[in-house]
């Protein structure tokens, strides 16, 4: 009983401190004066009002002397210890998840199937206590504001809509009435279609006992609305306090729809106000649109100085590309005109240093063997050469025999044919890579040589002519035959 009547008389004394402030009705921010409290304000009684429903029962009698509690007392004390230890222990892991005690008129909160509702809503964490007592007892209730008051305030003066607040004290008796006004659906329909922002805070919190404070609360639940109203010497909207009510009129719980007393005295302002509210919303959605407009303007400027630069930087990469692809063809070219240039040449040294002589003489014991060539165009021809000889200057022989045919035709004419400058150096040098006299030219051969029976491939190696054909039992003649190498074969003995 003692500790039921400190609550009590804690609780009626911050009652009685924000009955008397004489603070701002609402922060800076909103710049609210206090000469719009008037407009639909209820008689604000005084502190004792608040304290009507509570008073203390004096003792009516003095017990007898007695020696019972003599031997109880250490029981009572000890069991007094075990409950204090394990309720802070409760309370500090946050076990303990019972609502805050003082509905002294028997009330208990309606049981709900949601037990963890706080928990799994994660925008009630960080709710205030009003909010979280709200959704516990009730079923449904109007879409609250889960921010502070002071961000209900800025979204409430931006938005151009109402803001009905209500300041509550959870434990007071008519808190069960409250919730009563606030599960019904004609409340909860008026404040979705009038553009009402909803805030609700405890005076058993510091942050609603500072806006008890600032509007200067009487008896509980403190039900204040405010409206965006214009200021001429900031030439802007300002949020004021248009109507306030203090506490739940004794008339409203007798009536079949309990928030009509509410819906009645919102109505009344609202429709004041509405249409000058209503005007500024409009204007703010015409500016909306038209800065939607110009963003889109802007964006679709953007978006075309974009596709330029994108065009711009395409062409741009696309005359590289085409440059970069013209310098590839001239450079193919000129590389293929020095590969011409260099295999005529390879080819003039070669016939020049083997071939612009008389062939050998001789017998097969002299090492001398004869040679019966069919060339690709189907002419045959015949000539000797020396054993000793590498099987690659078979080829060197077809592949200069156009020189060798030129000859004769320039002799027949009476012109000769010029010989090379590396040959004019040294014409008597018997060298077999004649390719590293023009600047590392590898030559490809176009054919291959084939004996004629039976079909083997020659290579053209450093291997001798006698090695191979004594090998094959083909010394010292034979038959060869020019094979010319499809594009596949060429591409491959060029790469190797």
């Amino acid at each position: 009983m003692d500790n039921l009547e400190s609550l009590n008389l804690s609780g009626m004394a911050n009652n009685s401190q924000s009955a008397g402030s004489n603070q701002p009705l609402l922060p800076s921010d909103s710049e609210i004066p206090d000469s719009q409290h008037s407009e639909e304000h209820a008689n604000t009684p005084n502190s004792n009002q608040v304290l009507e429903n509570f008073t203390i029962t004096p003792q009516s009698s003095v017990p007898a002397f007695s020696f019972m509690p003599l031997f109880v007392w250490p029981f009572s004390l000890i069991s007094s210890i075990i409950s204090g230890l394990v309720f802070r222990t409760l309370n500090l892991f946050g076990i303990n998840k019972s609502v805050t005690s003082g509905n002294f008129d028997g009330y208990t909160a309606a049981p709900t199937s949601s037990s963890n509702v706080i928990t799994e809503n994660p925008e009630l964490i960080n709710a205030n206590s009003a909010v979280k007592w709200l959704v516990k007892n009730c079923e449904q209730y109007p879409p609250i504001f889960m921010g502070e008051y002071s961000s209900a305030l800025a979204t409430a003066r931006r938005a151009f809509k109402y803001l009905l607040i209500i300041l509550i004290s959870e434990i007071q008796d008519n808190s069960n009435d409250l919730l009563e006004i606030l599960r019904e659906k004609e409340l909860i329909d008026y404040i979705n279609s009038n553009n009402v922002i909803f805030w609700m805070g405890s005076v058993l919190e510091s942050s609603g006992m500072q806006v008890a404070e600032t509007l200067t609360s009487g008896k509980l639940p403190l039900f204040a609305l405010a409206a965006p109203k214009f200021d001429p010497e900031s030439n802007s909207f300002r949020l004021s306090i248009v109507a306030r009510m203090d506490g739940i009129p004794e008339t409203a719980t007798a009536e079949a729809v309990k928030s009509r007393f509410l819906t009645n005295w919102m109505q009344t302002p609202i429709s004041r106000y509405n249409n000058i509210i209503q005007s500024a919303r409009n204007e703010q959605e015409e500016r909306n649109r038209a800065r939607e407009l110009r963003l889109q303007q802007d964006a679709a400027y953007e978006a075309s100085l974009t596709r330029d630069r994108i065009r711009e930087d395409n062409l741009r990469i696309e005359k590289e590309e085409q440059k970069k692809r013209e310098l590839r063809r001239q450079e193919k070219r000129i590389a293929r005109e020095n590969l011409a240039k260099n295999r005529q040449q390879w080819r003039l040294n070669v016939f020049q240093k083997y071939f612009d002589r008389p062939e050998p003489t001789g017998t097969p014991s002299d090492g001398v063997c004869t040679l019966s060539i069919r060339l690709s165009n189907g002419a045959r021809i015949k000539r000797k050469f020396c054993g000793d000889d590498p099987l690659e200057r078979i080829y060197m022989f077809i592949d200069t025999y156009d020189l060798f045919e030129n000859k004769n035709s320039q002799s027949n004419q009476g012109k000769q044919l010029m010989p090379s400058a590396s040959l004019e150096k040294d014409n008597t040098k018997d060298s077999d890579n004649i390719a590293t006299q023009i600047d590392g030219y590898v030559h490809n051969y176009d054919f291959k040589v084939i004996t004629a029976f039976p079909k083997i491939e020659i290579s053209p190696s450093t291997e001798s002519i006698r090695v191979f054909l004594e090998e094959q039992k083909l010394w010292p003649n034979v038959a060869l035959i020019v094979d010319p190498l499809d594009s596949d074969e060429l591409l491959t003995s060029e790469e190797e």
